[in-house]
């Protein structure tokens, strides 16, 4: 997105006149423009709500060292509440957007990989991703949602078509569930799995939709603040 600068100069011109040769009176008047421009602001805060024993503990990304909830050892059959949520905190109406890249991090088998038993699921038609983690964004016609695996990860691009204004705010999923079916063998895939989420948002202004705007924000452009969406356009 290109930007352009408009400079305003204003120019006064004062005209002097002489009268009389030991008499000098000026006719003047002086006037000033002043240009005003407010700068607005696009910001988010990312939250996450954990539900243990009927109690919900919410926390702020970032917000005393907090970067996510430890939820232990997981066992088939069960469900895991989890709460991820935007919100625009800005005075700016931004379009809101979020990846998500379900991972292994140092599992001590080299063949434990979380894309195995997922993709493999889904290719059989017994889970998706969209099973996996549970709700709003994988049902909502609001949300578009691409999913992209690598050699080791599930990488979810989700853009919220709908445009936001201050406090407003989403919950991308709200479950984690693992299926009962799953065994040793699928379960040892999921050592030490994280779910990774990163909150992005754009402002409105100068786009027709949330989708140019990620694109040019984050699609890896010329302009693009990063490359995170590349994967989602490409």
């Amino acid at each position: 997105m290109k930007k352009k600068i408009f400079v305003v100069a204003l120019a006064v011109c004062i005209l002097a006149f002489s009268i009389a040769s030991a008499t000098i009176a000026y006719f003047t008047e002086t006037k000033t423009a002043t240009n005003t421009f407010t700068s607005g602001n696009v910001a988010i805060k990312l939250t996450e709500t954990q539900t243990v024993d009927g109690v919900s503990t919410t926390k702020v990304v970032g917000k005393d060292g907090f970067t996510g909830y430890d939820y232990g050892t997981v066992h088939p059959g069960l469900t895991y509440d989890k709460y991820p949520a935007i919100t625009n905190t800005g005075s700016e109406n931004a379009y809101l957007a979020a990846k998500i890249v379900i991972k292994n991090e140092g599992a001590s088998n080299a063949a434990a990989n979380v894309t195995e038993v997922l993709t493999v699921e889904a290719a059989t038609g017994k889970t998706l991703v969209s099973d996996f983690l549970s709700g709003n964004v994988f049902s909502d016609a609001n949300y578009s949602v691409k999913y992209v695996t690598t050699a080791d990860s599930i990488e979810i691009y989700v853009i919220y078509e709908t445009v936001t204004t201050t406090n407003d705010s989403i919950t991308l999923f709200e479950e984690v569930v693992i299926p009962a079916r799953w065994g040793n063998d699928q379960m040892a895939h999921l050592e030490n799995m994280n779910i990774v989420i990163t909150a992005y948002a754009v402002q409105t202004t100068g786009f027709d939709s949330a989708e140019a705007a990620i694109e040019a924000a984050f699609g890896g452009g010329s302009d693009a603040t990063n490359s995170d969406f590349a994967n989602y356009f490409n």
